[in-house]
Protein backbone atom coordinates (compact mmCIF):
# COMPACT_ATOMS: atom_id res chain seq x y z
CA UNK A 1 0.00 0.00 0.00
CA UNK A 2 1.21 3.69 -0.98
CA UNK A 3 -0.19 5.37 2.35
CA UNK A 4 -3.01 6.69 0.81
CA UNK A 5 -6.19 7.33 3.39
CA UNK A 6 -9.48 8.36 1.97
CA UNK A 7 -8.55 12.24 3.45
CA UNK A 8 -6.06 11.82 0.31
CA UNK A 9 -8.15 11.31 -2.36
CA UNK A 10 -9.24 13.52 -4.55
CA UNK A 11 -13.03 15.44 -3.81
CA UNK A 12 -16.31 15.04 -6.13
CA UNK A 13 -17.63 12.05 -7.82
CA UNK A 14 -15.86 8.54 -7.23
CA UNK A 15 -16.84 6.58 -10.61
CA UNK A 16 -14.83 3.45 -9.26
CA UNK A 17 -16.57 3.51 -6.03
CA UNK A 18 -20.01 4.38 -7.46
CA UNK A 19 -21.53 1.26 -8.26
CA UNK A 20 -19.92 -0.87 -5.32
CA UNK A 21 -22.36 -1.78 -2.25
CA UNK A 22 -20.58 -4.55 -1.13
CA UNK A 23 -16.69 -5.76 0.18
CA UNK A 24 -16.51 -9.27 0.38
CA UNK A 25 -12.94 -10.09 2.41
CA UNK A 26 -12.07 -12.88 4.50
CA UNK A 27 -10.84 -12.21 8.26
CA UNK A 28 -7.35 -12.04 7.52
CA UNK A 29 -4.73 -10.12 9.98
CA UNK A 30 -3.79 -7.59 7.39
CA UNK A 31 -7.21 -5.56 6.85
CA UNK A 32 -7.11 -3.42 9.07
CA UNK A 33 -9.68 -0.80 10.90
CA UNK A 34 -8.61 1.81 8.70
CA UNK A 35 -8.78 -0.37 5.70
CA UNK A 36 -12.69 -0.85 6.18
CA UNK A 37 -12.86 3.13 7.32
CA UNK A 38 -12.15 3.80 3.71
CA UNK A 39 -14.90 1.45 2.00
CA UNK A 40 -17.38 2.78 4.86
CA UNK A 41 -16.81 6.08 4.49
CA UNK A 42 -17.92 5.90 0.78
CA UNK A 43 -20.69 4.20 2.09
CA UNK A 44 -19.78 0.40 0.72
CA UNK A 45 -20.70 -2.87 3.55
CA UNK A 46 -17.91 -4.70 5.14
CA UNK A 47 -18.79 -8.34 4.72
CA UNK A 48 -16.30 -10.81 6.70
CA UNK A 49 -15.93 -14.55 5.36
CA UNK A 50 -17.79 -16.60 8.52
CA UNK A 51 -14.76 -16.95 11.53
CA UNK A 52 -13.32 -21.02 11.20
CA UNK A 53 -15.39 -21.41 7.76
CA UNK A 54 -12.44 -21.15 4.82
CA UNK A 55 -14.11 -22.91 2.06
CA UNK A 56 -16.17 -19.91 2.20
CA UNK A 57 -13.38 -18.08 1.66
CA UNK A 58 -13.00 -20.33 -1.67
CA UNK A 59 -15.94 -20.52 -3.11
CA UNK A 60 -16.09 -16.52 -3.31
CA UNK A 61 -13.03 -16.77 -4.58
CA UNK A 62 -14.24 -19.30 -7.59
CA UNK A 63 -17.59 -17.42 -8.03
CA UNK A 64 -15.72 -14.15 -8.34
CA UNK A 65 -13.47 -15.72 -11.25
CA UNK A 66 -16.06 -16.43 -12.85
CA UNK A 67 -18.00 -13.37 -13.09
CA UNK A 68 -14.60 -11.57 -13.68
CA UNK A 69 -14.12 -13.74 -16.76
CA UNK A 70 -17.69 -13.54 -17.64
CA UNK A 71 -17.59 -9.89 -17.64
CA UNK A 72 -14.55 -9.56 -19.88
CA UNK A 73 -15.78 -11.56 -22.19
CA UNK A 74 -18.52 -8.93 -22.61
CA UNK A 75 -16.45 -6.31 -22.53
CA UNK A 76 -14.31 -8.46 -25.59
CA UNK A 77 -18.02 -8.67 -27.50
CA UNK A 78 -19.28 -5.11 -27.03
Amino acid sequence: MDGTSSAQLPDGPRPAFASIKFLIRDRAGQFTCSFDAVFAAEGIRILASPPQAPRANAICERAIGTLGGLTHEYQIAA
